[in-house]
């Protein structure tokens, strides 16, 4: 992350994510103020840095099978119920 060794960067990084704590809801739940933080840290850094383009390894694989490799990593990632491995198991075919 080069660009976030730029002053201006980490000034830009710090006001966003600053921003995005005062929008949060005062909560008791952990779980609830970690997803909201973490939602403003990546919000910030999306807004700052980009976002990173999926890169092909193999000649073969088309921007199509990059993304859905990519909504079965993050699904695989975030659902580990039941359902949620039903789902991954149903988008591999």
């Amino acid at each position: 992350m080069e660009i976030l060794k730029i002053v201006d960067s980490q000034m830009q990084f710090k006001e966003i994510s600053e921003e995005s704590m005062k929008k949060m809801t005062v909560t008791d739940d952990v779980n609830t103020l970690w997803t909201d933080i973490n939602a403003g840290i990546m919000t910030a850094a999306e807004e700052v840095c980009g976002k990173r383009k999926l890169e092909a390894r193999q000649k073969w694989m088309t921007t199509d099978i990059l993304e859905r490799m990519e909504e079965r990593r993050r699904l695989y990632k975030n659902d580990v119920t039941q359902d949620g491995q039903k789902k991954i198991q149903r988008t591999e075919t």
